[in-house]
């Protein structure tokens, strides 16, 4: 699957046939990686993640949307190391 895929393009994923519904392409300094929208015969919808690792080689992810409500504050973020800078 190199370079972009296009709307209503066939793919195949562990023998299910998907049909790219949308894109959505994100970039953030030099990396660029792109998501589509794939749905399957029984209209089930999932993303497709396509990006480069740092060794460029191509790196698939499949998840599906999620519909459900999030408490924000519920969610925490723990980072391995703390930085603090000060003056």
């Amino acid at each position: 699957m190199e370079g972009n895929l296009k709307k209503g393009q066939v793919l195949f994923i562990d023998n299910t046939r998907y049909v790219v519904v949308n894109m959505v392409e994100y970039m953030e300094s030099s990396w660029i990686w792109q998501e589509y929208e794939i749905v399957n015969e029984f209209n089930q919808h999932k993303w497709l993640c396509v990006e480069r690792n740092e060794y460029g080689q191509t790196e698939y992810s499949v998840y599906m949307p999620y519909y459900g409500y999030v408490n924000t504050n519920e969610i925490s973020f723990h980072y391995e190391e703390e930085i603090i800078f000060r003056k």
